[in-house]
Order: structure tokens, then sequence, then C-alpha cells
């Protein structure tokens, strides 16, 4: 079944998705029916500006709250620990954080178009 409304969704979401992933999601999405569109807008994206600015003020980029945000518990425990690499991770994620938040909503949202196909 074709689902414009699925389209639709992925359009208004866009900026919480990587490029790339529009084209591997269009397929998936053709699969999903209009009215199991609005189980995808339940779905929690985390917006990469956010997380960004997470990042970068002090404390936060450092104590690894930033990568606790977007589910990678384990990296920002460990980015905690090592206070963000010795502030070198802390510099390095303020540039590659909006493209990990990007790829953990993709796989978040791929994992609940699976759901919703079954």
């Amino acid at each position: 079944m074709n689902s414009s409304r699925a389209k639709l969704f992925l359009v208004d979401h866009s900026k919480y998705l990587t490029l790339r992933s529009l084209y591997t999601l269009e397929p998936l999405s053709d699969r999903v029916a209009d009215e199991d569109v609005d189980f995808l807008y339940a779905i929690e994206l985390k917006n990469p500006e956010f997380v960004l600015l997470l990042s970068v003020l002090g404390f936060f980029g450092l104590a690894g709250l930033d990568r606790v945000y977007i589910g990678d518990v384990g990296l920002g425990i460990l980015k905690f620990i090592t206070l963000g690499g010795l502030g070198l991770w802390t510099v390095a994620d303020s540039f590659f954080i909006t493209e990990r938040t990007k790829q953990a909503n993709v796989k978040k949202l791929e994992e609940h178009i699976m759901l919703v196909r079954r």
C-alpha cells in the first residue's frame, strides 16, 4: 500500500534524519499504511541542533550528557570518565554529534517501521 502520509512524515522530519536515509526509508514508508502513520508521529526523534548545543556547552559535553541524550549511554559514561577525552572528544563531537544524532534517529525510525509492518 502506498502511503503518501508516510512520505509526508519523512519530509516533515527531514532535519532530524540524514539525507541518505531519506532514500533508504522511502521504500520502507511505501509499505506503511496511512492509518499506521500516526504511530510514526509518536516517535520521539532527537533534535540535532539541541544535541550540538549540549555538546558545546562546557560541562555537558565533557560529562557526556550529549551522548547519553541520543542513546549512546556507554559512550556517554566513557566520555564522562575521561572528561571528554581530555577535551579532544568534546571538540570532535562538536563537529560530528549532529550527524550521529541523525543516524540514531534513523535507526529508531527503521525499528518502528519494521514493527508497524508486522
